[in-house]
């Protein structure tokens, strides 16, 4: 955070249990959310100077913050995999629609993380919620989460801005046989001037086998 200037930090799959809140040396507070159990997979955090915030099981976590010209709302996502169970999606999808629904109407809203996703390039009929600099071709989790934005006025941060594939690509398989755009950034429609870059930052070493997604907003 502090190499890159970074004013907030959502975290993927941290593997910690139970949820809580940390106060770290830099000042920052860190917030996260794990499964209940002594099972160490799953998790998310976030860490950002904070006003609220709710956990929601292991893989959802809402924030709100003070920002400069309006309020920030936060949901760290970490998605369940294309080949997941579907009661599984559903219930996350289901317990992020209703996070959605509370989000303050004038805040700004980013909802990021692991979504396991792939949105693909084409935007037909889909001009409102993605531009057309995604990769490769959408799969299942990436309709959800098209059907996630169509119903919430969100934008496919990932697929405006025109970027080699080394800065939109964030997750590289272990046999290092396949790389896709699967983390994404979503922003309410209504800020999306806001939001001028999201890129992928592949320097940004974090003992993961996902590359860090950068955004510029003001």
């Amino acid at each position: 955070m502090d190499n890159y200037k970074i004013d907030f930090l959502g975290i993927s799959e941290t593997r910690w249990t139970g949820a809580g809140r940390m106060q770290l040396a830099n000042g920052q507070t860190l917030l996260y959310t794990g499964r209940q159990d002594n099972h160490h997979s799953e998790g998310i955090g976030i860490v950002k100077k904070l006003m609220e915030w709710k956990p929601v099981g292991s893989r959802l976590l809402g924030a709100r913050f003070n920002s400069k010209y309006t309020k920030l709302s936060i949901v760290s996502c970490y998605a369940p995999t294309e080949d997941a169970e579907e009661e599984d999606k559903d219930i996350f999808y289901d317990q992020l629609q209703h996070i959605l629904q509370n989000v303050p109407a004038h805040d700004m809203l980013l909802v990021i993380g692991d979504f396991n996703a792939k949105v693909g390039n084409e935007n037909t009929g889909k001009e409102q919620i993605m531009g057309e600099n995604g990769c490769r071709i959408m799969n299942e989790n990436g309709k959800q989460i098209c059907e996630l934005c169509e119903e919430n006025n969100l934008v496919v941060g990932g697929t405006l801005f025109q970027h080699k594939d080394i800065h939109k690509l964030t997750w590289t398989s272990p046999d290092g046989s396949t790389i896709n755009q699967i983390d994404h950034i979503l922003i309410n429609r209504k800020w999306r001037s806001s939001l001028h870059d999201v890129k992928a930052r592949r320097s940004a070493d974090v003992a993961s086998d996902h590359s860090s997604d950068w955004t510029h907003i003001t």
